[in-house]
C-alpha cells in the first residue's frame, strides 16, 4: 500500500533517495584511488539491492521455492541490460519489473513461479546517454507476507587493475 500512496516509507521513495544520494557521493564522481602500476578499471559502479526482510519457516516453504533458492543462489537469473536518462525513469522501471509487468518483468515471473520470492541486485553506471541497469536475481524462499519490509540498500563499487600502459622507452646512447 506504501508503494501505491508513493508514502515515504515505500520501496519506491527509500529507493529513490538512496540512489539518488549514491549518484551524488564522491566515490562515484572522483575515480578511485589506486595503488601504484594500478588505474581505475572502469567508472564506478552503483550495487543496488532489494530482498525481503521476513520468509516462511522451512517446513512452509513450496520444494518449487527451495531448488529455485539453491540454483539461482548459483547461478541468479540475468535480464537484459537496460538504459534509462534519469533515475526517476530508472527507478519507475524497476518497479514495473518486480511487479512481473513488461517484457523482463513477465519473464521473471515465468522462471520465478509459485509463491517464491526474488531478490534482486541491480548493478548501476554510467552508459551512453544516461544510466546502464545489469540485473540478476536470486529467486527463492517465499517471504512471510505478514511482513511488508524490505532491505533495500546501495554500495559503490570501485574497481582497479594493474595498469598495462607501456612505458616509454629511454634512449640509450648508441657506440
Amino acid at each position: 500500500m506504501y508503494n501505491l500512496a508513493e508514502h515515504p516509507k515505500s520501496i519506491r521513495a527509500v529507493a529513490t533517495k538512496l540512489l539518488a544520494a549514491a549518484l551524488d557521493s564522491p566515490a562515484i564522481k572522483d575515480p578511485p584511488r589506486c595503488a601504484a602500476g594500478c588505474a581505475p578499471a572502469r567508472a564506478p559502479q552503483i550495487v543496488y539491492r532489494v530482498a525481503p526482510v521476513a520468509f516462511l519457516p522451512p517446513s512452509e516453504q513450496q520444494a518449487l521455492c527451495v531448488t529455485l533458492e539453491r540454483d539461482t543462489a548459483r547461478h541468479p537469473l540475468a535480464f537484459q541490460p537496460q538504459e534509462f536518462k534519469t533515475v526517476e525513469d530508472l527507478n519507475a522501471w524497476v518497479m514495473e519489473f518486480s511487479q512481473g509487468r513488461g517484457e523482463e518483468g513477465r519473464k521473471l515471473y515465468e522462471q520465478c513461479g509459485g509463491n517464491c520470492s526474488p531478490r534482486y541486485t541491480f548493478l548501476i553506471a554510467q552508459g551512453k546517454d544516461g544510466l546502464r541497469l545489469d540485473t540478476t536475481v536470486v529467486c527463492g524462499l517465499a517471504r512471510d507476507r505478514a511482513s511488508d519490509e524490505y532491505s533495500v540498500s546501495t554500495a559503490v563499487r570501485s574497481r582497479c587493475e594493474v595498469d598495462t600502459t607501456p612505458l616509454a622507452a629511454e634512449e640509450a646512447p648508441a657506440r
